[in-house]
């Protein structure tokens, strides 16, 4: 090799020198950043807000960072090495368990809430969320498990529903408070009507038949039976007894519901109704399905408050067949259905799927329980029929009801009452209300009955005992001060257990069909009384008394 060919390798090799230190520097470079990364990395692993593991197929934890460490409340060197089921209770720890081998099959990321055993006994949850890692070969081997503490969350969550149970609470209590009120005020109109309706009927009979004034009468009468109407509404409403099913006729019902009603509607509103001649007969409460009744023409006048509108009743017949389409759940057979629409807004149908739902309503907080579609739905469940709604734009929103018609074979013997109103007996009257006792007692005395009223019943009492057999039958009212109407029909009943009492209550819910069946109570009537409805009872308990028959 010449001198030249020695200089010019010497050359080439300071060259490649050169060019691998460059190279080393880059690589140095190379893994000062990596190195940095990783530490980055390690940094923002512990320093997570939640909490990660790496585990393997059975739980084992082969990782952890300081949020893991801190919410299992173990350091991480004691914490690596441990299956993550030895902090969970026995029944997540299990469940786990179960998830991590469906993942091993699925592949499908798990998602869990637990509650942790903690040394400390803290309350704490976690959600933990589960996926596989790959490895190089395709097959998962380890899984990284997220931990997220949710137990301010479930706290929250648990506060929130109590606090909504207390408000719940409080719109019961505030229905049942507003029940009883209804009641008292409606107790106080009722003795009203039946003193205005004794003494007109008293007036009636002192004028003569064809005087210009029987005209002025009869409309004071028809005031008054819609006030004894409007009564009944406001009872309906207070009313807490056992539901009392007969055969009712939905058109005589729908019928004399529609004038309350109107009577409530602005005039921007315009009801019309629609009955097909030949509908079925119901097995029902009738007091129920008037409250259903109500509730749905309530809910359509708040959907066109602020508008003209429309609220159509109809009541027709529907014969559903075997396999046929139309309102679901409906069994095969005959039906009436009612339906109620209204032109006012549609119902989205988010809000259409949640209607029937307790509590729930889309009215401003003050102008609605949430609880009047939830009565509606459970009447109309009680009584064996369906209801369903149905919202769509030009066609407004309707609510038909399917309740099942009455097969008269199942019907209970209802007695006929006694037709003769004119009689004879001696009656002891008591109520604490003098021109009602007194109005009463005029009443009886043109029938031919001997009266001997009391407002006090404590004097009635006495009276009684001195003289039990002087007296044909019993009538008293139901509230009055010092005595209720039960403890005087039951003292009296032992004094003379052969006595036949009639009771008369304004109140539905004091007088319900267990109590109307007590021994001591022969009849009741509800007031305001019905004179003839009466004069019938007192006949009823004379006729049947000697087979100690009980007349509702």
């Amino acid at each position: 090799m010449s001198a030249v060919d020695m200089q010019r390798l010497v050359y080439d090799l300071q060259v490649h020198q050169v060019e691998l230190e460059l190279q080393n520097e880059e690589l140095r470079e190379t893994q000062r950043a990596l190195t940095a990364a990783h530490e980055r990395y390690r940094q923002l692993y512990n320093l997570a807000p939640v909490g990660y593991l790496t585990l393997d197929d059975r739980g084992l934890i082969q990782e952890a960072n300081q949020m893991a460490s801190a919410l299992f409340e173990v350091p991480i060197s004691n914490l690596v090495g441990q299956y993550v089921q030895a902090f969970l209770r026995l029944e997540d720890a299990d469940r786990l368990s179960l998830h991590i081998r469906e993942l091993r099959s699925s592949g499908v990321h798990q998602i869990n809430d637990v509650h942790l055993d903690l040394p400390s006994q803290v309350f704490r949850m976690l959600r933990l969320d589960i996926m596989p890692v790959q490895e190089q070969g395709g097959e998962p081997g380890l899984y990284r498990m997220t931990l997220v503490d949710i137990t301010d969350r479930i706290r929250a969550e648990a506060e929130q529903r109590r606090l909504e149970a207390l408000q719940r609470q409080r719109q019961v209590r505030k229905l049942e408070s507003l029940g009883t009120l209804a009641g008292g005020i409606a107790h106080e109109f009722n003795n009203i009507l039946t003193i205005i309706s004794l003494y007109l009927r008293l007036v009636q009979d002192h004028i003569a038949s064809d005087s210009p004034l029987q005209f002025y009468l009869e409309q004071l009468n028809t005031a008054a039976g819609r006030a004894k109407n409007i009564v009944q509404q406001i009872l309906a409403f207070s009313r807490q007894g056992e539901s009392k099913c007969t055969p009712v006729n939905l058109a005589t019902l729908v019928k004399s519901s529609v004038e309350f009603i109107r009577a409530t509607l602005p005039k921007t509103i315009d009801l019309r109704l629609a009955i097909v001649k030949e509908q079925g007969v119901v097995w029902a409460d009738e007091t129920q399905i008037h409250q259903v009744l109500l509730n749905l023409c309530a809910n359509a006048e708040y959907a066109m408050r602020d508008t003209i509108g429309l609220l159509h009743i109809g009541l027709t017949s529907v014969e559903v067949k075997a396999g046929a389409s139309g309102a679901p759940h409906l069994k095969p057979g005959a039906y009436v259905c009612l339906s109620v629409n209204n032109s006012g807004p549609t119902i989205p149908e988010e809000v259409q799927a949640r209607l029937f739902e307790p509590f729930f309503t889309t009215k401003p907080v003050g102008e609605g329980t949430g609880m009047g579609l939830a009565i509606v739905h459970g009447i109309v469940t009680d009584h064996g029929g369906v209801i369903t709604v149905d919202s769509t734009p030009d066609h407004g929103t309707t609510f038909s009801l399917y309740l099942p018609c009455y097969v008269a074979s199942s019907a209970k013997h209802i007695e006929t009452p006694a037709t003769r109103a004119e009689g004879e007996g001696r009656i002891l009257l008591v109520d604490d209300e003098p021109s009602l006792a007194m109005g009463l007692e005029t009443v009886l005395r043109r029938h031919g009955y001997d009266v001997v009223a009391y407002t006090d019943p404590l004097q009635a009492l006495r009276h009684f005992a001195s003289d039990s057999r002087s007296f044909d039958v019993i009538i008293t009212d139901q509230t009055m001060p010092g005595m209720t109407g039960e403890t005087l029909a039951r003292s009296m009943r032992r004094v003379r257990p052969d006595v036949p009492i009639i009771l008369c209550t304004g109140f539905n819910h004091a007088m319900n069909d267990r109590k109307a069946q007590q021994p001591e109570i022969d009849a009741f009537c509800m007031k305001p009384i019905d004179m003839q409805e009466l004069l019938e009872k007192i006949q009823n308990v004379l006729a049947c008394y000697c087979g100690r028959h009980q007349i509702v």
